[in-house]
């Protein structure tokens, strides 16, 4: 997926395919709660990336307020640096 950002849409990123359809472009608004957490959401569907350290984030999916998916990613120590 590919995304970009606009100055003239503050809060909205835009992307060449959706999550929820993966074939057609959507218009996220983001959040960004603090330095760490990122809040994306689209209709009813969000999703929050929460970076813990350098290797290490967790992502939260929900719909309609729902936790339906939640992941930590780790990344290997020795690709950071």
């Amino acid at each position: 997926m590919s995304w970009c950002v606009d100055a003239n849409h503050i809060g909205a990123v835009f992307t060449d395919k959706g999550l929820l359809e993966q074939s057609l472009p959507q218009v996220y608004q983001y959040q960004m709660l603090d330095e760490n957490t990122l809040i994306m959401s689209v209709d009813k569907y969000e999703e929050t990336i929460r970076l813990e350290s350098d290797c290490r984030r967790l992502r939260e999916h929900r719909y309609d307020g729902k936790l339906i998916r939640r992941v930590w990613e780790h990344k290997d120590e020795a690709l950071v640096a």
